[in-house]
């Protein structure tokens, strides 16, 4: 994970080393995604994907977005858990307990981790080559790192 500056916003890269060129001189993942998620507060996570965000994998592309966001608060695990307790506690079943605590909720890893509010788009050219920019940035450093 790395972040970087692009017009006043500060963007998280969520897997900066797959934006990485391969031996062919092509990008290893073609298409960068915007993942944006908060519940008080929003972060802006790049994620290279090798499809764009309307044909991509959500399910992994998100995982991939929120690994890179350890303890920020985006997890509304503990909310949807109370919800399911309070609607069992007025007497609903447990379909409707579960339906009631899943409104407004998009499960993440089969359901083990919950987020209540986030987007998903593609971007501007323009931020995209700033990200790609700043990944080249990151594997170079790493690479001096490695070669000493």
């Amino acid at each position: 994970m790395s972040s970087f500056e692009f017009e006043g916003q500060t963007y998280i890269v969520a897997n900066p080393y797959d934006s990485d060129n391969d031996m062919g001189g092509r990008p290893r993942y073609l298409h960068a995604v915007l993942i944006t998620v908060g519940i008080y507060a929003w972060d802006n996570i790049i994620v290279f994907t090798e499809q764009s965000c309307d044909m991509c994998d959500l399910d992994s592309t998100l995982e991939t977005a929120l690994d890179a966001l350890p303890d920020k608060g985006w997890d509304c695990s503990d909310q949807v858990n109370e919800a399911y307790e309070e609607a069992i506690a007025e007497g609903k079943t447990q379909e409707e307990a579960w339906n009631a605590s899943q409104e407004d909720v998009t499960p993440i890893n089969g359901g083990s981790h919950y987020i209540a509010e986030w987007g998903c788009g593609g971007i501007s050219k323009e931020l995209e080559a700033a990200a790609r920019k700043h990944c080249k940035e990151v594997v170079d450093d790493m690479c001096d790192l490695l070669n000493g």
